[in-house]
């Protein structure tokens, strides 16, 4: 590589070799990393010349797919989806693809570091970090925050369990919550989440802002059902209707594009409604006062479309509970987007989706629970103030994320102590003063739940790439040190995770089967589908709800 490219081709094949020898399904994930020299024994599992395939879960997004990996002499060399997973069905997008770019990324942080006091970064030992984080966690009790993503699996429960015995406050914070989804089904059905939504079973679908085809919730899979749905079948293919402003690569592919001024999604959704009902070919229900004031005459010239089109677009959709509507998505999350939400509810409520194409009994689980940003503000209040002691940083960048980027750097730096798990040295990283690199999800054991009922596990396919560690371990040495009760008495998070799955998982699907074969069965399958019964939640509106939210017409 020429000069100033900022790392030279030698320097990069040092990288990539390190990996040496690859893990086999029960290699510890934490392992020192090893040098790449020819082998005079070699591994049972690895035959010079022919590659090994391990089954993991992406972590790249909350989505979840299950993954193949491909090795070759212990190095992972490629990724492509597993078709046993009812997430990525085989496939996975971009990200999962250029997953192994993180893996052998050269700007990762290769140990535990600590900042001195000129600023820079001091070398630690493993046995100092987690030292050095039990001392500071000892000395904040009850004015510590944990910020991370929401794991939802096993890592999940450790964390919570670990924040609990620590005085520790959890806060889990994702940069695209979709949090007017969710605000809207709390207001309307009491459920905080994101519902999952059958694209497979929908002849007639209309995006309102949600580019499901790339981004938007699970893509991977959304993309699946509605492949399978649009295609030509006896005699009749599925329709597409994008209501956008501009198009995404969803509305690109409609049937039918109706290019709306931007912010007046929820009018048109509203008027498709009003229209359904007014026909005879849905029920309004507990928005019947509110649809009684809709004009779509007046509706059609505020958005800039002709209201025959808004008429075939509400008749094409009353089709008996076979069509879905959704959105917003990340790119229409202006002023209105909690009302678009509530008003796409309103529409699968009054063409009969609910229970149907669209499930409110069983959401996406990784959209739970998640701060809201009053939350976030709050926090950096809160830190800014000078009222946290200690924050430790898991997954998120907020110093990058929030809105008031600025405003978050600041709080950060009035915090005596903050701790980072990043692998890279981002901008929240930048502002700490222990950073203890977590081991890429190719390296590390872990589970993750995408959906109620589905459970990937993830496991190392190689050795790690630096000396880094999972956070896993980190947290129960660090409890350990500090004198923390844990519910589990394992010594790492290999045994906290095979523990754990041994007394949910395994007495529900293991068909009597040892655990040992179980979970070697699983491990080769790389995801466990449960069939118990999901939470309740009802389909019908709340009027009371619908009150709350500002559907102005």
């Amino acid at each position: 590589m020429p000069d100033g490219s900022g790392i030279e081709r030698r320097d990069f094949l040092k990288v990539i070799g390190v990996a040496g020898a690859g893990a086999t399904l029960f290699g510890c994930s934490s392992a020192a990393p090893e040098k790449l020299i020819p082998y005079v024994i070699g591994p049972e599992e690895i035959t010079p010349g022919l590659s090994t395939y391990y089954r993991t879960t992406c972590r790249e997004c909350p989505a979840g797919c299950g993954m193949n990996i491909r090795t070759r002499e212990g190095r992972a060399i490629k990724a492509e989806g597993n078709p046993l997973s009812p997430i990525s069905h085989g496939k996975l997008c971009s990200r999962g693809q250029a997953s192994l770019h993180g893996l052998y990324d050269p700007d990762r942080i290769p140990q535990a570091l600590a900042r001195n006091a000129a600023g820079g970064w001091d070398k630690l030992t493993w046995d100092a970090a987690e030292q050095k984080l039990a001392a500071a966690l000892g000395q904040a009790r009850g004015k510590a925050v944990f910020l991370t993503p929401n794991f939802t699996g096993t890592l999940d429960a450790l964390i919570d369990e670990f924040s609990a015995a620590l005085g520790i406050t959890r806060v889990r914070y994702e940069a695209f919550s979709y949090e007017p989804v969710r605000a809207a089904n709390r207001m309307l059905f009491g459920v905080d989440a994101v519902p999952v939504h059958d694209f497979k079973a929908a002849d007639v679908v209309a995006t309102f802002g949600a580019d499901f085809l790339e981004t938007w919730v699970s893509p991977i899979d959304y993309a699946h059902g509605f492949v399978q749905a649009h295609a030509y079948n006896a005699g009749k293919r599925g329709y597409l209707i994008a209501v956008s402003p501009h198009q995404s690569l969803t509305d690109m592919n409609a049937d039918d594009w109706l290019p709306i001024k931007p912010g007046t999604e929820h009018l048109v959704a509203l008027a498709m409604a009003q229209i359904i009902v007014h026909s005879g070919r849905g029920q309004a229900g507990a928005a019947s006062s509110l649809l009684a004031g809709v004009d779509p005459s007046a509706i059609a010239t505020q958005c800039g479309v002709s209201a025959e089109r808004i008429r075939q677009a509400a008749m094409a959709f009353a089709n008996g509970g076979k069509s879905l509507a959704v959105g917003p998505g990340i790119g229409s999350t202006h002023t209105a987007a909690t009302a678009v939400a509530a008003a796409v509810a309103v529409l699968n409520s009054v063409a009969g989706n609910y229970g149907r194409t669209i499930s409110l009994s069983q959401s996406e689980a990784h959209t739970r629970g998640l701060a809201t940003h009053r939350d976030m503000q709050t926090l950096m209040t809160s830190m800014a103030a000078g009222q946290i002691g200690a924050v430790l940083v898991y997954g998120p960048n907020p110093v990058y994320t929030m809105p008031e980027a600025d405003r978050a750097a600041a709080a950060f730096e009035k915090v005596p102590f903050v701790a980072s798990f990043s692998s890279f040295l981002d901008e929240t990283s930048a502002k700490a003063h222990l950073l203890m690199p977590d081991n890429h999800f190719l390296e590390s054991w872990g589970d993750y739940v995408p959906r109620e009922g589905v459970y990937g596990l993830t496991q190392p396919v190689m050795t790690p790439v630096f000396p880094t560690k999972q956070a896993g371990d980190v947290l129960i040495a660090a409890a350990r040190l500090a004198n923390a009760k844990l519910s589990s008495t394992a010594t790492t998070y290999y045994d906290y995770l095979r523990e754990r799955w041994s007394k949910t998982l395994h007495p529900q699907v293991g068909a009597g089967a040892s655990f040992d074969d179980w979970w070697r069965n699983t491990l080769e399958v790389g995801v466990v589908v449960t069939t118990g019964a999901a939470a309740t939640a009802g389909t019908a509106l709340n009027a009371g709800g619908l009150g709350q939210v500002k559907l102005d017409v």
